[in-house]
């Protein structure tokens, strides 16, 4: 029993955390503490009886260290610090109540927003690839702006490389932060042969022989355990627009939800940071040939476009809720209209049709690889780049 005075239990007390296990990178301490609480939330006692145990029930073995507790107002307290990459729960007992388990990720690192270091990124491997000619080779940076404009928030993140082992990797972040990042990295795949007399079917194109059939990019933001054996692959599209989302302008107005097709009104130029990358508002669209904005979390398509009232302003004939995702949102003056390079899947087979996907190709091609050592035959190595805004998987097929 405690050495501090204490107060019986009551009946409907229960075990509380406060705070909760929270997410961090490793080797970085977080505090979790806690208390008992009556029926209605409340805190019961000064001292807890008997001790308080926290206790790892999942993730890596043996790769959190838990120090404590110690006891102050009516709080046990403890100190959590993981060794290693993973998602953990740990369990707080004590005497008969009913243990409690709170879950954490640890991440690898911390990115914030170009140019605010640090907003580049790479894996953590042993046998780190440096040269973005060589195979294995994976980095890439945060871009300036969140895709909906708001101010930039660090967040935490991981990235896994293992391009060498199953040509694959995985960029994930922190998303109880409520931010909505844009990512870009580039990958160098594993060396391919082409033109091998000793397979003249296998991947090659008959039509013109010794040309290997081009492999493509495939891409997956959705795993149900994280990890990339459940994450489904798709064929990855091609993005709208070799640049990461940037303010087109500012809205002038306020925006409701009534009308799926509105005018809205945008002032430009934009009022940015300096040295902030903006996107060029076209000044020309029709239904024909429209042009995707994003306020907010909401996307709309641009089918029409007139100068005025006032110099510097732009009247935007759009259609609401372009994503297929998400139904059309208040927004207030002042917000930032901004660019996206996400492209709408018009695949019917496709899952996400007629929706944005949240991650794309901005580049992809191969070169020469020399000659493979151990057959005589004509190497070529893909490299590709994406633009990721949806904690993405990236392979090549």
């Amino acid at each position: 029993m405690h050495a501090q005075p204490y107060t019986t239990f009551t009946t409907g007390c229960a075990l509380k955390f406060s705070p909760s296990p929270s997410n961090t990178q490793t080797n970085t301490a977080i505090p979790v503490g806690v208390e008992l609480v009556d029926s209605s939330n409340n805190q019961v006692q000064t001292w807890f009886m008997g001790p308080v145990t926290l206790t790892q029930t999942a993730g890596p073995s043996a790769a959190l260290s838990i120090t404590g507790p110690t006891y102050s107002s009516g709080v046990a307290n403890f100190s959590v610090t993981g060794k290693a990459l993973g998602s953990y729960t740990v369990q707080a007992a004590s005497g008969t109540l009913t243990p409690i388990n709170g879950a954490f990720t640890i991440y690898d690192g911390m990115l914030n927003c170009n140019p605010n270091p640090p907003f580049r990124f790479t894996d953590n491997n042993t046998n780190h690839v440096s040269d973005p000619s060589q195979s294995g080779y994976a980095a890439g940076s945060r871009g300036f702006w969140n895709k909906d404009g708001l101010a930039c928030v660090p967040i935490l993140y991981t990235f896994t490389n293992t391009i060498l082992t199953d040509n694959t990797v995985h960029l994930a972040w922190d998303t109880s932060t409520q931010q909505l990042p844009a990512f870009t990295y580039t990958m160098t795949w594993k060396t391919e042969d082409v033109a091998n007399p000793n397979n003249p079917t296998g991947n090659q194109d008959s039509s013109t022989y010794g040309w290997p059939v081009p492999k493509r990019p495939y891409v997956a933001w959705q795993a149900s355990d994280g990890t990339v054996s459940t994450a489904n692959f798709v064929p990855a599209l091609t993005c709208m627009s070799p640049d990461l989302p940037a303010p087109y302008a500012t809205l002038a107005a306020d925006v409701g939800t009534a009308d799926s097709q509105v005018s809205i009104t945008v002032s430009t130029p934009q009022s940015v940071p300096s040295g902030y990358p903006t996107a060029t508002l076209p000044t020309t669209a029709s239904t024909s040939s429209s042009f995707p904005i994003v306020i907010g979390t909401e996307r709309m398509k641009v089918i029409g476009v007139t100068a005025g009232p006032t110099s510097g302003q732009y009247t935007l004939t759009v259609v609401r809720g372009d994503d297929g995702l998400r139904s059309p949102a208040p927004h207030i003056a002042g917000v930032y209209v901004m660019s996206t390079p996400l492209p709408i899947d018009t695949d019917p087979s496709s899952s996400y049709y007629q929706k944005q996907v949240p991650m794309c190709v901005v580049e992809h091609g191969w070169t020469a690889a020399g000659i493979d050592p151990s057959n005589g035959i004509a190497q070529i190595r893909y490299w590709t780049t994406v633009f990721d805004i949806g904690d993405g998987f990236v392979t090549i097929r």
